[in-house]
């Protein structure tokens, strides 16, 4: 019994030796490019993307998506493992993070080593907080890694780079957010979702006209598929 227990927690301490090296090899790519703010007060200071890096076991990850899913999807006497959970976002899951009231586009990558999948996301008839979100999400065998990179340029006052983009956004006048007076923003750049699509098919392509932090966005954006794809 002893060995038993002693070879179980072998195990337990390489896979989480395994999942922090995996992190810890992405993280010191990404942070050598220059490419990302680790901070959201930096990122806005330098006018940076802003990464976050966190790592989930697939038992937990398994356990927030279940409990996140439409309850449609969950009408089945299928036990839903990780191996199904996996499944479904090789499909696309909107689940988690900014998704409501938002356009986006997802993709699943199956790579050389890892799996990954991708959502963009950027908010619709609601302000938008600069070239907008992407999360990817690794799938390994015992963890799930998510990676969020956010742009955080503040748009609650004219911007002359957005202001070219008329035919995308259309600034309103409203209220600034404050949080001490429990007020949400309600002034800044608007578009629908056949805008925010034309956007985002300019950002994929790095479009010329675009503003220089939203090139910068998919720079880093680009970076990160960079990195996985050759892990």
């Amino acid at each position: 019994m002893k060995k038993i227990f002693f070879l179980c927690t072998i195990l337990l301490s390489v896979n989480c030796l395994f999942a922090q090296n995996i992190q810890s090899q992405i993280t010191e790519a990404l942070r050598k490019s220059g490419l990302y703010s680790f901070s959201k007060e930096d990122a806005e200071k330098e006018q940076k993307p802003f990464i976050e890096f966190f790592c989930t076991s697939k038992n937990e990850f398994t356990r927030k998506t279940i409990a996140a899913l439409d309850k449609k999807l969950l009408e089945t006497n299928k036990e839903i493992d990780y191996k199904e959970i996996k499944k479904m976002f090789q499909k696309e899951v909107k689940v988690f993070g900014n998704i409501w009231n938002s356009f986006s586009d997802y993709k699943w990558k199956a790579e050389k080593r890892l799996d990954y999948s991708i959502m963009y996301s950027q908010k619709i008839d609601l302000p938008i907080n600069g070239a907008g979100i992407y999360v990817i999400r690794i799938f390994e065998e015992e963890y799930v890694y998510t990676i969020r990179l956010t742009d955080y340029l503040r748009l609650d006052e004219p911007n002359k780079e957005y202001d070219v983009l008329s035919d995308i956004f259309e600034y309103r006048k409203g209220q600034k957010a404050d949080a001490k007076r429990g007020l949400e923003q309600t002034q800044g750049y608007f578009c629908d979702e056949k805008s925010a699509a034309r956007f985002y098919e300019k950002l994929r392509r790095k479009d010329s006209s675009l503003p220089k932090t939203a090139l910068r966005f998919q720079e880093a954006e680009d970076y990160i598929e960079k990195v996985l794809d050759n892990y």
